[in-house]
């Protein structure tokens, strides 16, 4: 699956709102392509540092502007990219993550 998603210009996340708890979501920060979700009461950091583009729920055009958006402009695509890269070590890196889990026990 990671080849796939790794292989795709855009991630198109229609099901939902966009959380760092969604499989997918995750899965396509870590290869790096540029997403569009939907925003809900759960959307929110780290995924707008991860370049997740959000768009305001049921705003189809919006939504469609943002798939276009990534499409056709390379340097935004890019930066989304970039901003990707960045969160991955950052926020859903393994080092991250065990870095959470240790501060969480060292104070729990």
């Amino acid at each position: 699956a990671g080849r796939i998603i790794a292989g795709a210009s855009v991630t198109i996340l229609l099901r939902g709102q966009a959380t760092s708890g969604r499989g997918s979501l995750s899965a396509t920060i870590a290869c790096g392509v540029p997403a569009v979700a939907w925003n809900g009461s759960r959307s929110g950091r780290p995924l707008t540092d991860a370049g997740v583009v959000l768009v305001a729920a049921g705003d189809a055009d919006a939504f469609a502007s943002a798939i276009v958006k990534i499409l056709t402009d390379p340097a935004h695509a890019a930066a989304l990219r970039a901003k990707q890269v960045d969160a991955q070590r950052l926020a859903f890196g393994w080092d991250a993550i065990a870095a959470r889990f240790d501060e969480a026990l060292r104070d729990g």
